[in-house]
């Protein structure tokens, strides 16, 4: 237990810093308009024109329609060949890390492997949620459902079970996933991700 609550105070911690770069140059006082003022400015033209509630309307059904539908992940195409590779967890700690008291509990240098102290889970599964072929195979999986593009909502009511989206590539990134559908795993003390072409997805189910 007492490892356990080390690895998740050491993954938990951001390793941030800040400069101060100081003045450079003459400062001048800023006579613009502030943003503030524009945008009261624009709020009471459209009051004033009858536009506000037709603006506020728009404005929800463009937020609607986003998460809705989020912006596809870029750079991820239809997988065309079956690949295997492995994903080592392991990360580097950059400086010494204390625990409340001052006790270092992670030297700079060291290297931890999450796994070595927490299971990685159910498997993932990427998928283009535009794709009917790639959606039922990947109800069939034993997974947790990761769309790079497509309606999460939608297909969450259409199937009755949640689907997920990778917001900002984050995923996709860090596994360098660039094709779909894509299987990650564990195995021993490292993952397996697995790029399924979705012509031989029939007989893949897990």
């Amino acid at each position: 237990m007492q490892l356990r609550l080390i690895l998740i105070t050491i993954l938990t911690i951001e390793f941030a810093s800040a400069k101060n770069l100081g003045v450079y140059g003459p400062v001048f006082e800023i006579k613009e308009e502030s943003l503030l003022q524009l945008i009261e400015k624009r709020l009471k033209t459209l009051k004033e024109g009858g536009k506000f509630e037709i603006h506020q309307q728009e404005l929800a059904r463009k937020s609607g329609e986003k998460i809705n539908r989020p912006t596809p992940v870029s750079g991820v195409s239809k997988a065309k060949t079956y690949t295997k590779k492995e994903y080592d967890p392991s990360f580097v700690v950059s400086k010494d890390i204390k625990d409340h008291q001052g006790r270092i509990i992670a030297r700079r240098g060291d290297i931890y492997n999450p796994l070595d102290y927490v299971a990685f889970g159910v498997p993932l599964v990427f998928v283009d949620g535009d794709d009917g072929s790639q959606v039922q195979w990947a109800i069939s999986q034993k997974a947790k459902i990761i769309l790079t593009n497509g309606a999460p909502l939608e297909l969450e009511k259409q199937y009755n079970q949640p689907f997920y989206f990778d917001q900002g590539a984050a995923l996709t990134t860090k596994f360098g996933i660039e094709e779909v559908p894509s299987h990650v795993s564990q195995e021993d003390k490292h993952l397996i991700i697995e790029t399924i072409p979705p012509a031989s997805l029939k007989g893949k189910g897990k």
